[in-house]
């Protein structure tokens, strides 16, 4: 979205000039109108979506699972993939070929962290977080990072 805005410019005189400027606003993130669609589905949906009685994923959780994504998350990372939980709950998950995250965000400020530097491999690194996810930024950048490349070189 860009707006024109009337800027005044100096001649070096002491005349000023009126010049129409076009001031270009920081576009959202790629991932950001996706996950929010997403989490929007996730917190809509029925008591028993699972087959027993397990509710929606709440909403500050899904809240604070926006606040870590765009706190972690390149501009052009891929949205992660989501799983609801049987209590409320929400896991988010990148599977690439550079490695797999799974953040198990339990409500907010209780996020158990997950991170393989392959698919295959069934052993890696668990963290517990609350509030400070410099880590989980580290891995989501190795994680994502020939994918942000694949997607900057088309």
């Amino acid at each position: 979205m860009s707006n024109v805005l009337n800027w005044p410019v100096s001649t070096g005189s002491d005349r000023m000039l009126s010049m129409d400027r076009k001031i270009i606003n920081v576009a959202p993130k790629d991932w950001r109108s996706q996950v929010t669609d997403k989490l929007n589905e996730l917190t809509g949906l029925e008591r028993g979506w699972d087959g027993y009685n397990a509710p929606p994923v709440k909403f500050d959780t899904a809240h604070f699972a926006l606040q870590i994504l765009e706190a972690v998350c390149p501009e052009e990372a891929p949205p992660p993939q989501f799983v609801p939980g049987a209590s409320g709950d929400l896991q988010i998950e990148w599977h690439t070929d550079n490695g797999t995250i799974e953040l198990h965000v339990m409500r907010p400020y209780f996020v158990n962290c997950w991170y393989s530097e392959s698919q295959t491999e069934e052993t890696g690194t668990e963290i517990d977080v609350t509030n400070d996810f410099t880590e989980i930024a580290n891995w989501v950048r190795e994680v994502t990072e020939p994918v942000v490349a694949e997607i900057a070189a088309v």
